[in-house]
């Protein structure tokens, strides 16, 4: 009964502590990556550490595992949020412990996997050191291999000093000690031993911030790994005795207590080599068993060990970890250690360190550095009116500390709540001091030490019968042609019923009365707003501002053939604005005949118009009246599959072709979102190639061959061959792309787009495939700014070889971070350098340099400002690869009519469109009228004859 008691307690002290809640949380601070790991380190970066099984045991048992979430030794994918909780919590009746992560400090050393960062460097090791201390570790422990070791642990040994000595360092409590580990290098003969622990009393154990025991004006600590099975327990003697006896020895396990050189102990991991045992699969009786031996040598103090789990499938060293196995059954394994220790070792006065094995021993699985995955959800609902609940729909509870409650504003910063402690599922909002308003209410499942948060998707609550708006119309500025769609959209919250009325420059729009308002664009300009209201109150959204740009409307009588072009392929949903599409003409199409246009040798009077009858910019990529014509069309909006364009000739009126046919309209849109900054169709064997951009024609370099083209024909490229299109202005925000068809000839960087010299580091943006002297099929955008390198790498046979695939690299240089594309599919998103320079001088075909040429084929190369959404660049490979993105319907022939007057005596006949044909009958037979045009002249005094015009 007084558990209860207690939970009313705490509320009521949460309530009068948030008389006045502070919204100042962000929420991306609860969620967003919180460690010291890489913060993108998953298959599309690191493929190498991903795979579809890892090895349970040694006699090759194997478990399935998803690579999309975890590697194979099972680290969790990041980025990922870790919880803050003290570790110190996890032994609730021993306090006083002094806990170290134990930290093997070798990444970026060869001989171990790659995982986005390099140990020693000044960098990560501040990072690490903030990380673990906001975790509440006293201290490190540091694996050590020696001076001069060439994986550079020594070199991190001394900057792990050197910032905890410097003022960067606000922690001046942190320790660190050093563990010889039995691979030191050199050996382990008695004088390399004996050497290395000389460097380290000279080096090191004279810090002030060297753990020593006593913890103040102690002996230094020096741990060692497998050393005493090593060398036998007359060497650790005899290397005591030759170095300072003041040092503290302690080695792993207890089972050399009884030897006078070890003054400690260590416990390790306690993983299974050979499988898990089902009756104790936390391996819970290896831990236990060293704890009567520590107690009966009570004068020596010891360290317990916290493993979370381990998995040694991407240890270098097969025959060292592979197939050793500790599950972490979603965090359960560290819960149910840790409540182990927190019951044994509560009187054993002589434990006084816990050390974590491990912060970061990737390649056995054991890190926590990125924190353990427990895989932990849950949904929130309101029980009653203002009782929030949620329900746990996938975890284990044991792996969570507490929930936390935030409620954010619309659209702003967040306020905390309360914590709520586990076993209880709701909370009472109403008495929490939240003033009249629509929320959205969050609960975040704060995980124990180690283990990874979990938060909760959004719930509404209002306080306040009167409308509010949750979600405002956007944009509030746009640029459109007349008649092309325009749709606003808002979310109200409150009692309902909610009612909705949009205005138009201050007017009432009759019907409008929905969350959202769709209409065709009017000329100039507008101004659009919501009033939301209910019973208690009203609110009204942001203005719209619209301007309307006055546009070309066909006069669609009855001298046009039509065919409607209906995008029946995507499905995607999310509009795609002035999008180009390509548009094949041919007789495979039902009904369409060259000959039905007025100038069948160059399409001069081909048109195409919205579905509001706005005339289209368009460009005519190659026109072929023997054959398949291409033609590139500006839509102005797909966002479904009854979205249509439709094409119409056979006008005599129109006798040339457009304007914004040849002046670059097609690939520049009115307020430049989404413009094209170059255009090369490759059309051309020699100089100059054009762009349809008119912007970056390219008059320099050395001319490819034409050749066969995804698009009609484009150019080949033979290693040597480029096009300069000058100096480019990229802007912070740009998409590359390109048709390629890479030969497998060469084993070499194979370079599409480059502003720089191929040289690694070097200033420039290079997107590229296949790795260096290889043919990996691999696609990479390098990045530098004149000495480092950032480069974004998708898998081997990202690119298959010898075949045509679209490929795209996206590209935000603000926030340094890129994705590439293979034929609409994303094959890699991660960080490039925010850096590099974009005014250079930009090549196709090759690096400035020279060093990486092309060799193939290669069309429809584009370079396009702002970022290119996921559903674009898949709909720029549909439009040309997928038959199925557009439908051609039923070809429309116009209603000719043939009128009749007398002139001069003369009956004259006119007509707009075909072929004027006479027959002696009304019931024929007709025959052409070789060279008759409108008008044609009969003298009355002629043979009777009847006409008729044929249309092709």
């Amino acid at each position: 009964m007084m558990f209860p008691l207690l939970i009313l307690c705490l509320m009521v002290q949460v309530t009068a502590a948030l008389g006045q809640l502070n919204f100042n949380v962000t929420l991306s601070s609860l969620t967003n990556h919180n460690i010291s790991a890489f913060s993108n380190y998953n298959q599309s970066t690191y493929g190498a550490n991903f795979g579809t099984t890892t090895w349970v045991n040694q006699n090759g048992q194997t478990m399935t595992i998803n690579p999309a979430l975890e590697d194979e030794s099972l680290n969790p994918i990041t980025p990922g949020h870790v919880s803050r909780v003290d570790v110190h919590t996890l032994i609730p009746s021993r306090p006083d412990l002094r806990w170290f992560a134990h930290a093997m400090l070798w990444f970026g050393a060869s001989g171990h996997i790659s995982i986005g960062y390099i140990s020693d460097t000044t960098n990560y090791v501040a990072a690490m050191i903030n990380d673990m201390e906001s975790r509440g570790f006293n201290g490190i422990v540091i694996a050590w291999y020696g001076k001069g070791a060439a994986d550079g642990t020594d070199k991190c040994a001394q900057l792990v000093k050197a910032y905890l000595a410097s003022s960067a360092n606000t922690n001046k409590n942190f320790r660190y000690m050093l563990q010889l580990e039995s691979s030191l290098n050199g050996g382990t003969n008695d004088a390399n031993i004996i050497s290395n622990i000389d460097y380290c009393q000279t080096n090191y154990f004279n810090d002030p911030n060297y753990e020593t025991e006593p913890v103040t004006n102690g002996n230094p600590i020096l741990l060692f790994f497998g050393m005493r099975a090593k060398v036998g327990e007359s060497a650790m003697v005899a290397c005591k005795d030759a170095t300072d006896a003041n040092t503290i020895w302690v080695e792993q396990g207890s089972s050399y207590l009884g030897e006078d050189w070890e003054n400690m102990s260590f416990q390790w991991t306690d993983n299974f080599d050979t499988g898990v045992n089902a009756s104790d699969p936390f391996n819970l009786n290896a831990v236990t068993n060293d704890f009567s031996a520590i107690k009966s040598h009570n004068t020596k103090q010891a360290f317990g060990a916290m493993c979370a789990h381990f998995d040694g499938t991407l240890t270098k060293s097969v025959g060292w970890s592979e197939g050793k196995y500790l599950p972490s059954s979603n965090g359960v394994c560290e819960i149910t250690r840790a409540n182990t220790y927190n019951t044994y070792i509560a009187g054993m006065t002589n434990m006084t360190r816990m050390q974590w094995a491990t912060w970061s021993d990737w390649e056995e699985g054991t890190e926590v550095e990125d924190g353990t995955e427990n895989n932990f959800a849950l949904t929130t609902q309101m029980n009653t009116t203002n009782v929030l609940g949620w329900t746990i729909t996938s975890g284990d509870e044991r792996t969570i500390d507490h929930y936390d409650v935030y409620a954010q504003t619309n659209g702003g910063n967040a306020a905390y709540l309360c914590p709520v402690p586990t076993g209880i599922y709701q909370t009472n909002i109403s008495q929490l001091g939240l003033t009249q308003g629509s929320y959205k209410l969050y609960v975040n499942a704060v995980g124990k030490p180690c283990i990874r948060d979990h938060m909760s998707s959004p719930l509404v609550y209002v306080i306040s019968a009167g409308a509010t708006l949750q979600s405002d119309l956007q944009p509030l500025f746009q640029t459109v042609w007349q008649s092309d769609p325009v749709s606003f959209a808002v979310v109200g919250a409150g009692v309902a019923p909610l009612n909705y009325q949009w205005f138009q420059n201050g007017q009432t729009i009759a019907g409008a009365t929905n969350a959202s308002y769709s209409f065709g664009a009017l000329t100039g300009t507008n101004f659009y707003w919501v009033a939301i209201s209910n019973s208690l109150g009203s609110v009204s959204s942001s203005t719209g501002e619209v301007v309307g740009v006055t546009g070309t409307f066909l006069s669609v009588s009855s001298n046009y053939y039509g065919m409607q072009i209906t995008f029946s392929g995507y499905t995607n949903g999310t509009a795609l604005q002035d999008f180009p599409v390509l548009v094949r003409l041919s007789t495979n199409i039902p009904g369409f005949a060259y000959s039905q246009f007025v100038s069948p040798t160059n399409g001069a009077d081909l048109r195409f118009t919205s579905e509001a009858g706005r005339e289209l910019a368009f460009q005519i990529d190659q026109w072929n009246p023997a054959g398949e014509s291409l033609v590139w069309v500006q839509v102005p909006a797909i966002a479904s599959t009854n979205d249509y364009i439709t094409a119409y000739w056979g006008n005599t009126a129109d006798s040339g072709l457009p304007a914004d046919t040849t002046n670059g309209a097609a690939w520049t849109t009115l307020d430049s979102s989404n413009a094209f900054e170059l255009v090369y169709h490759l059309n051309e064997s020699g100089f100059p190639f054009a762009d349809a951009t008119l912007q970056y024609p390219s008059t320099n370099g050395l001319a490819p061959s034409s050749t066969n083209g995804v698009v009609g024909l484009g150019d080949y490229f033979a290693r040597a061959p480029y096009l300069d299109a000058g100096p480019v202005n990229l802007g912070n925000a740009f998409t590359l792309s390109a048709w390629a068809n890479v030969s497998s000839g060469v084993s070499d960087i194979q370079c599409v787009w480059a502003n720089g010299t191929g040289v690694a580091g070097s200033a420039e943006v290079f997107f590229y495939v296949n790795d260096y002297k290889t043919s990996d099929g691999a696609l990479v955008l390098a990045s530098g700014n004149g000495t480092t390198a950032g480069n974004l790498v998708a898998p081997a046979g990202s690119v298959s070889l010898n075949q045509w695939h679209l490929l795209t690299a996206v590209v935000d240089r603000n926030d340094g971070l890129a994705q590439l594309y293979v034929d609409g599919n994303q094959v890699v998103a991660g960080a490039i350098r925010n850096d590099f320079p974009t005014s250079n001088d930009m090549d196709l075909g090759r690096d400035t340099g020279g060093s990486f040429g092309f060799l193939g084929s290669l069309d429809e190369t584009r370079i396009q400002s702002g970022l290119s959404s996921a559903n674009w660049v898949w709909a720029s490979w549909a439009t040309v690869a997928d038959n199925a993105f557009a439908t051609y319907g039923t070809v429309i022939s116009p209603n000719v009519v043939v009128q009749c007057q007398m002139t001069n005596g003369q009956l004259g006949l006119t007509w707009a469109t075909g072929t004027l044909q006479s027959a002696p009958t009304v019931t024929g037979p007709f025959t052409d009228m070789t060279g008759a045009v409108s008008p044609y002249l009969i003298v009355p005094s002629a043979a009777q004859q009847y006409f008729r015009i044929k249309i092709p």
